[in-house]
């Protein structure tokens, strides 16, 4: 830097001087004012660096909010914690109405939920079976469209129920399929969406048909105009009793028990037990004063 001159540093105006000189007359003299309308200096790159480091500010706060918000238990994980130690699992929805809402297969299973629930806390949640809410459902789609031909309601997923119709016999129009979709929905608001779908009636009958060749038992099939009805007839065991109660309990729980009956007529060995058979003849001897001859072979 030359002495005796002004120099600007960082807009700071300076000048040197030897130390056994004055300083210049001129150098005394204040320096003109800088206009009000000039612009000022910019340090490139200011704004934008401020801009990025405002938005990483607001991103850093955004996720910590959300990771604060997504390490807090939801209503429906507590919930489904508290009921993990049933015997049978157990389908936990978060309703639109801001409810929780807790399917439990049987009554059994609903009953131990609730008294769990209460204990900790939860009593305002809604624990229910799934064979009552789809009859309650059902009983509204029939009081609505008492005409119309469906099979059953699904609620395997109670987040999307279904309504099976019948393609065979069903009359569904638009504007019925949209009064029931509204009606259902506001019936069942733990449910996002309601679809209603056809399904064929030769279908159910098929899967009936195919679970009693499985247990092996001689049935009928009889067609009536809205159903059809299995008779299983026979004199049969205990065990294939119970096996065929099973079937018919089971069919019902899965497909519904509008369009397929089972019926059973059991014969039974009414001489089982009466006495032993003698004589050449065959005959029985029923009672002390009567004798039973059955006819040959």
């Amino acid at each position: 830097m030359p002495f005796q001159s002004l120099e600007s540093v960082s807009g700071l105006l300076v000048a040197v001087r030897p130390f056994d000189e004055v300083w210049r007359s001129e150098l005394l003299v204040r320096a003109p004012a800088v206009p009000a309308d000039s612009e000022p200096t910019r340090v490139p790159g200011t704004v934008p660096q401020r801009v990025a480091v405002g938005v990483a500010l607001v991103l850093m706060i955004g996720l910590a909010v959300l990771g604060w918000y997504a390490s807090r238990p939801s209503p429906v994980s507590s919930v489904e914690a508290l009921i993990a130690g049933g015997s049978n699992s157990m389908t936990v929805v978060y309703g639109r109405d801001r409810t929780v809402y807790v399917f439990a297969d049987s009554e059994r299973d609903a009953g131990w939920g609730r008294q769990v629930l209460v204990r900790n806390g939860y009593s305002a949640t809604q624990v229910l079976t799934t064979y009552d809410e789809r009859g309650r459902l059902e009983n509204l789609v029939s009081s609505l469209a008492p005409q119309l031909a469906y099979h059953r309601l699904d609620l395997s997923d109670p987040v999307v129920p279904r309504l099976l119709v019948s393609r065979q016999r069903g009359l569904l129009t638009p504007e019925l399929q949209r009064r029931l979709e509204s009606a259902l929905s506001t019936a069942a608001p733990y449910a996002r969406e309601v679809k209603i779908v056809r399904s064929d009636d030769n279908e159910f009958v098929r899967l009936a048909e195919q679970g009693l060749q499985r247990l092996a038992l001689p049935f009928t099939r009889h067609k009536h105009a809205d159903s059809v009805t299995f008779t299983v007839e026979g004199s049969l065991e205990d065990a294939e009793l119970q096996a065929l109660s099973g079937f018919v309990a089971n069919f019902g729980r899965q497909w519904g028990e509008r369009y397929v009956h089972f019926a059973i007529e059991l014969k039974d060995d009414w001489l089982k037990g009466k006495s032993f058979q003698y004589g050449p003849q065959g005959y029985i001897k029923m009672t002390p004063s009567s004798w039973y001859f059955p006819k040959p072979l």
